[in-house]
């Protein structure tokens, strides 16, 4: 039987072998904007795809995917994390929203729909958000972000 360490070795080596651990390119439009707290005042209403119903977002902007440089997803059996690792510019700016919104939930917008709404928990600095949670959301979230966008049939 197989000790921890072998199990370990095990996944590392599988890991590499199937491209996990990989910084994946972020293929298609996304937007970070601050989940609000009421409908109005700058906020908007849009349907989540990580629970159900809707929730209420902020207007602005405070990152899109030319901020992000690649994802990177790390799948356990029970929780997962998924690296996002930004440009010098998108590192700028997430270290500017993460530092005065402590507390607060920041969502990742899609093509009108809330993929994921993540607690800031401190500032962010150094260029890497990591995002943890069930591996089969933070899988929906990382294809969802790396996968190219599909083109409809030709008529």
């Amino acid at each position: 039987m197989p000790g921890r360490w072998q199990h370990m070795l095990i996944f590392w080596m599988a890991s590499i072998l199937l491209g996990c651990g990989a910084l994946t390119p972020v293929r298609r439009p996304m937007q970070l904007r601050l989940e609000a707290d009421q409908y109005g005042q700058g906020a908007t209403s849009m349907q989540q795809l990580c629970e159900p119903g809707m929730c209420y977002v902020g207007q602005q902007v405070y990152l899109d995917e030319s901020d992000v440089r690649g994802a990177m997803l790390q799948e356990g059996e029970a929780q997962g994390s998924l690296v996002l690792e930004f440009t010098e510019d998108g590192a700028r700016k997430l270290k500017l929203v993460t530092r005065s919104n402590n507390g607060r939930r920041l969502a990742v917008v899609q093509d009108g729909k809330v993929l994921a709404l993540f607690m800031i928990r401190e500032e962010i600095a150094g260029g890497k958000a990591e995002l943890s949670g069930k591996p089969t959301d933070l899988r929906r979230i990382f294809e969802s972000l790396t996968e190219p966008a599909r083109q409809p049939p030709a008529p």
